[in-house]
């Protein structure tokens, strides 16, 4: 009965293939397709692709080639391999692999791919019994492993359209929606500098609809950007609001105006430059700060500078009306002492009289 449906099946594939291609020789291998087959069973439709070693069962078509294999030598078991083909060379080869440890431990599951005539070929991913999952990696060690294999390549990349001329390129690590109407950037890129590690969303207003200046890192001097991809010259720069409940300041302070010897200008220097040049002495005018903003610690200080300043002219004032109470205090005295005496002189006269 098993003789008499392997015929049958035999039949029906032969066919679409021409007779005297068909081969049962005498060492057990059949050929369908094909005088000489390269395996227990190869079925072919036009001998041009390239049959890889140790393989068990081919089916051929047109330089494309279906082959399984299973070996027991070595490290590697069973696999299916798709190859294509030309003359006497493989283009490429993809395989489902079983890469095992010659009988002595776990194997794994591989997807392979390279030009070498087999199954062999380096691994592009690899799943272990214990359900981890290595890309670029033989020996995951955790449930999702990634490396790039080379210093310098991406570990990984999850991006959008790459055939878009305003494409952001080189980031070591990105994400971002497909379709580039909104979403996320994060890493390298060289189109705002070098060393620049961004952080930023995909904006439909700007030229190209990227941006990464939502955080910038420099990473060769630490400088911090967010909203600006500026900050070459600053620890962190922003470009918007900030809202703290606390912001401390280390900077220079102004006591030096009480120290002896400080050219503290009078209040009639102060009213001068102020009539020439409408701020006050040591302070940016509007413009300027319109222009350069402020050093918000340097600002503090030359405000300090001003109250001390204030502190000095309001210490003099009082100095002078001490010692105007005083004059004040004397001539109240001699007052007091003349009406005494006028009086007496008022008396005298009366009883003369």
């Amino acid at each position: 009965m098993k003789k008499y449906m392997l015929f049958l099946m035999l039949y029906a594939v032969n066919t679409g293939m021409e007779a005297q291609t068909n081969t049962f020789p005498p060492s057990g291998s059949v050929g369908i397709g094909t005088l000489s087959p390269d395996a227990p069973f190869h079925v072919e439709r036009q001998n041009t692709g390239i049959k890889s070693a140790h393989a068990a069962f081919i089916l051929e078509a047109i330089d494309a080639q279906l082959d399984l294999t299973s070996n027991s030598d070595g490290t590697w078991g069973s696999s299916i391999n798709f190859i294509e083909g030309n003359g006497g060379l493989n283009t490429n080869v993809w395989s489902l692999a079983r890469h095992t440890t010659g009988g002595l431990g776990d194997s794994s599951f591989r997807i392979n791919f390279g030009i070498a005539n087999g199954h062999d070929n380096p691994s592009l991913l690899t799943i272990s019994p214990n359900g981890n999952v290595g890309i670029g990696t033989t020996a995951p060690s955790g449930k999702l492993h990634i490396s790039s294999g080379t210093i310098g390549d991406a570990v990984f990349r999850l991006e959008a359209d790459t055939n878009n001329d305003n494409e952001l390129n080189n980031p070591i690590l990105e994400f971002r929606q497909d379709g580039g109407i909104v979403g996320a950037n994060v890493g390298f890129s060289e189109n705002f500098g070098e060393n620049l590690f961004g952080i930023g969303i995909v904006n439909p207003g700007l030229s190209g609809g990227l941006t990464w200046d939502a955080v910038v890192i420099n990473t060769a001097d630490g400088n911090v950007g967010i909203g600006t991809n500026t900050i070459n010259a600053f620890k962190l720069s922003v470009n918007g609001k900030i809202r703290a409940k606390e912001i401390k300041v280390e900077a220079n302070w102004a006591d030096y105006v009480f120290e002896d010897g400080y050219p503290l200008p009078s209040l009639q220097q102060v009213k001068q430059h102020i009539q020439e040049k409408g701020h006050l002495i040591n302070i940016p005018s509007a413009k300027e700060v319109e222009e350069n903003g402020i050093a918000l610690g340097e600002m503090n200080k030359r405000l300090l500078e001003k109250i001390e300043e204030l502190t000095l002219y309001t210490l003099q004032q009082e100095e002078k009306l001490q010692l105007q109470k005083e004059a004040n205090k004397k001539l109240e005295k001699r007052l007091s002492l003349l009406e005494t005496q006028l009086q007496k002189l008022i008396n005298i006269k009366n009883h003369t009289n």
